[in-house]
């Protein structure tokens, strides 16, 4: 999804343009957490709002709960993944 595809989606701050990035997200579960590295959002370029597509939360939920499961501590990177 690219950024053009949100245009008409206005940040809090009232501006609507965004760049691509990529950011480490984290999960804590019971004592047990997971960081993905990399992971494709969007930002504002005014304020620093992310955003993350629906599509793509769902997959990252996906990944912690795997990474959640093997180890205390697991760390991957969001390309090294499985859809």
């Amino acid at each position: 999804m690219s950024v053009s595809d949100h245009e008409a989606i206005f940040c809090s701050c009232g501006a609507h343009e965004r760049r691509l990035v990529r950011r480490a997200r984290l999960a804590e579960r019971d004592g047990r957490v997971a960081v993905v590295r990399d992971v494709p959002m969007e930002e504002c370029i005014v304020c620093g709002e992310l955003w993350l597509p629906d599509h793509l939360s769902e997959r990252l939920d996906g990944h912690f709960i795997r990474l959640l499961d093997i180890a205390e501590v697991s760390v991957a990177r969001w390309d090294d993944l499985r859809p």
